[in-house]
């Protein structure tokens, strides 16, 4: 092979896996989109906006993205709508949702408590 074909090869295989980073990024943002439509933010209180920041932070989402959330949404029922079942699976976002909420509650912050909707977590997150 000479520099060249090396060059073009490499090239290419940068530029299809940029491509691909950008559409799974791109495709996460969809899907949170139509689940949760910008015309439709929730009133959430203002004491609630750092968790809220918070959880935007661990999900990697817009800063006010996370107003659109119900209170009944869970932190594992945004995972899922992030990433469907026919997805890769990548458990970042449960974990850093973990560390987050263990800064504030301590030990009484299991995987089961992302579980819990937003409305029960806010709270305890704020104490």
């Amino acid at each position: 092979m000479s520099p060249t074909q090396i060059c073009i090869y490499v090239g290419a295989l940068i530029a299809a896996t940029a491509l691909i980073h950008l559409w799974n990024r791109g495709a996460q943002r969809r899907r949170f989109n139509r689940a949760y439509p910008k015309a439709k933010p929730y009133p959430w209180p203002e004491a609630d906006r750092p968790f809220l920041r918070a959880l935007a932070k661990a999900f990697r989402l817009p800063k006010d993205a996370t107003l659109r959330l119900t209170p009944k949404v869970t932190p594992m029922s945004l995972y899922l709508t992030l990433y469907p079942e026919h997805c890769i699976y990548d458990t970042g976002e449960c974990e850093r949702t973990l560390r987050l909420l263990r800064s504030r509650m301590g030990d009484k912050a299991t995987r089961e408590t992302l579980a819990e909707p937003l409305s029960t977590l806010a709270p305890l997150f704020r104490d």
